[in-house]
């Protein structure tokens, strides 16, 4: 699962990994991004290139009356994501690379959850599979949202690899450089291609580390918060 993740990086170091056709977006440092609240996701345009542009997390359905009524989908599961209604249409149509510098998981119980910051072992920034859609409020919900269609996506979570399904018994789809390409692409033909990009990574890929329980609280932001912490002993 992926509940929560930063996005630090810069406009300059998102161009230059994603070859960004659009003009510079003005981007604020986030630690601690968390459901309902919008983050930066790529995309292929009509000319093939790729654009970056802001959307809501957790994916609202096309046919949904009331988002407030719907359970918050930030994850979509490998296993079910071409059957549940929710999903199975955008994941045929609608693509995106969800961008991140680390995620977060938490173990331990209730009242006591310690957070645990999972990075890519070379440092570099991680890329979630990521699907999206359009939902355009009607009747009594053009009140609370507007009249405007809202994009929100959802990040794509399989089962762990086993070097840290310790933290978790879920991880989001990590994708590399070479497949991003594929994964944006539109083609039908490519389906089944791109679904068998959704799995594990490869052990050693991520690695993680304690951080501060500001996490938990997802009003908090800051870099202090992506700081390795040591744990207390027990």
């Amino acid at each position: 699962m992926c509940g929560r993740f930063s996005n630090r990086l810069s406009w300059s170091e998102l161009h230059a990994l994603y070859a960004l056709s659009n003009a510079p977006m003005n981007l604020d440092p986030r630690s601690n991004v968390a459901p309902t609240q919008q983050s930066l996701v790529i995309r292929r345009d009509a000319d093939g290139k790729r654009r970056a542009s802001m959307m809501r997390w957790g994916l609202i359905p096309f046919f949904a009356k009331d988002p407030k009524k719907l359970p918050m989908m930030v994850n979509a599961r490998v296993e079910t994501v071409t059957t549940l209604p929710s999903f199975r249409d955008a994941v045929r149509k609608r693509h995106a690379l969800a961008v991140a510098c680390g995620y977060y998981e938490w173990t331990g119980e209730k009242g006591a959850k310690q957070p645990w910051r999972l990075v890519r072992q070379d440092d570099k920034p991680i890329t979630f599979a990521a699907i999206w859609e359009a939902w355009t409020p009607k009747g009594e919900a053009v009140a609370a949202w507007g009249e405007k269609p809202v994009e929100s996506f959802t990040i794509v979570t399989a089962a762990p690899s086993p070097d840290i399904a310790h933290i978790h018994d879920r991880m989001p789809v990590v994708l590399e450089q070479p497949d991003f390409d594929l994964w944006l692409d539109p083609d039908p033909a490519l389906f089944d291609n791109q679904m068998a990009l959704l799995k594990p990574s490869q052990p050693g890929t991520l690695r993680y580390f304690p951080v501060s329980t500001k996490v938990n609280n997802s009003k908090n932001e800051g870099a202090d918060l992506i700081a390795p912490v040591a744990l207390s002993a027990p």
